[in-house]
């Protein structure tokens, strides 16, 4: 699953011959509204733990960055990154990264 820009969410699927979370088509499934606040809080967030914990719900392998989501979400990159969590594999007018993000659950 690729996470990106509502718009380019078609785009996206035809490139990549892979789901995205959202396009255009997705404001007629249900719980559009939380789909559409989940991504936000995606590429806003600060806390590696909430993004990840979306990223897993939405099972997202790549994540990106283009210059509409930097526009729509008024970021310049993703607050959360790190090389631990996300693989950039291509820079250039967009950035792609791999989500390697893993919550580990400590046994008590």
């Amino acid at each position: 699953m690729i996470l990106g820009a509502l718009e380019e969410g078609h785009a996206i699927t035809y490139l990549a011959k892979d789901k995205n979370v959202f396009d255009t088509n997705f404001l007629f499934a249900e719980e559009a509204a939380e789909r559409l606040s989940d991504v936000k809080k995606i590429y806003t967030t600060n806390s590696r733990i909430e993004a990840i914990e979306l990223l897993d719900k939405y099972n997202v392998d790549y994540i990106i960055v283009s210059h509409k989501v930097k526009e729509d979400y008024q970021i310049k990159n993703l607050y959360f990154r790190d090389e631990d969590c996300l693989n950039k594999v291509y820079r250039g007018e967009v950035e792609i990264y791999k989500n390697n993000c893993l919550i580990r659950v400590l046994a008590t």
